[in-house]
């Protein structure tokens, strides 16, 4: 038998039903799976259930979670747990789908934040990012304090896993499971806000360094014969531009493109050409009119054409005279020192 059942069948033997024709707690927990089912995300009662606990009592594995819930869970309070077991489901689904919810246009920081974390395919922050959006709906957390907590476990994930693939420890997971229920234990908002600060100082220390991070960040690569890591080359020359971009111009990355600087298929190849058209210091994120404009024109007229226009033009290519591997290295350099630096700082 599932940790679910066991779950469920625990707490609608200890809620006594008012009415014989009405089964509140069957209903309950109905709802409850419906929230978890609802959704494209592949979401398990289970995973969801730890999840819940982890937010808010000691750590534990799926394993032992039932063993601790008869022994914190008293008859008295079943009822309780069974009602914040389904505002949770709903918290659950719209943390993992982002289109399961209706924002408001001062939130879409909070979803993009939220979108983007699970796209990254990690799940171990999910009890402190749940406590976070548990505190939030219910008004105890402000709005600026839930956006820089969420914020910062973006930018952690983006260093920690997405571009240097550190080893998912549990020592991760525990912080998490940790600071989530201090911020469930919190009563008053200087308490709350320290302990997002404290988390941040916590992930701070676990951070990788820049070292590893450029190393990692070097590999990153995108040709139309290699895709896999074109979403996060995007993602990352968007979070850069929309940082170093002061031309107040309003841009809709969804619809720009990647172009290659140094051109995937030149009229005259260098013999390590293959080594260094598809890395990230090659590759410039910019609408499709001006990708078409570019071609496969020289240097010089790309240039020009690029300085003609709202596009952010960092200084390695503002002081390039030619476009080789060696400018293409030194872009790569400078995007990852403005990346760890600055742009994905906790």
């Amino acid at each position: 038998m599932s940790v679910g059942d066991l779950i469920k069948n625990h707490l609608t033997k200890s809620i006594k039903a008012n009415n014989k024709n009405v089964d509140i707690p069957k209903d309950k927990w109905k709802t409850i799976r419906d929230n978890i089912d609802s959704t494209s995300k592949d979401l398990e009662i289970d995973t969801f259930l730890l999840h819940v606990w982890l937010s808010k009592y000691e750590f534990t594995t799926t394993k032992t979670l039932f063993k601790k819930f008869k022994k914190n869970i008293s008859k008295a309070e079943a009822k309780k747990f069974l009602n914040e077991l389904v505002a949770d489901s709903v918290t659950y689904k719209n943390i993992f789908d982002t289109e399961t919810k209706k924002w408001n246009k001062n939130e879409l920081p909070i979803k993009k934040s939220l979108t983007i974390l699970y796209g990254f395919n990690v799940t171990q922050q999910t009890p402190m990012v749940l406590s976070i959006m548990r505190e939030y709906n219910a008004k105890r957390l402000k709005y600026k304090v839930a956006k820089e907590a969420l914020e910062a476990i973006e930018h952690f994930h983006y260093i920690f896993t997405a571009i240097t693939s550190q080893r998912s420890s549990g020592g991760v997971a525990s912080m998490y499971s940790q600071f989530a229920r201090k911020l469930s234990d919190a009563r008053d908002d200087t308490t709350r806000l320290t302990v997002i600060r404290d988390l941040k100082q916590k992930m701070k220390e676990r951070i990788p360094t820049y070292e590893e991070f450029l190393a990692a960040f070097k590999t990153l690569e995108f040709t139309n014969g290699y895709t896999k890591q074109k979403r996060i080359i995007q993602y990352t020359l968007s979070k850069i531009d929309r940082y170093s971009n002061k031309s107040g111009v309003e841009v809709n990355y969804e619809v720009m493109t990647l172009e290659h600087l140094l051109p995937q298929n030149p009229t005259h190849k260098l013999a390590d050409h293959d080594d260094f058209y598809g890395t990230i210091g090659n590759l410039l994120m910019i609408d499709e009119k001006t990708n078409n404009a570019l071609s496969n024109k020289t240097w010089a007229a790309k240039k020009n054409i690029l300085e003609k226009t709202s596009i952010h033009i960092d200084e390695v290519i503002k002081k390039a005279t030619d476009w080789t591997p060696k400018e293409i290295e030194k872009r790569t350099i400078s995007l990852a020192k403005v990346a760890y630096n600055f742009v994905f700082k906790i």
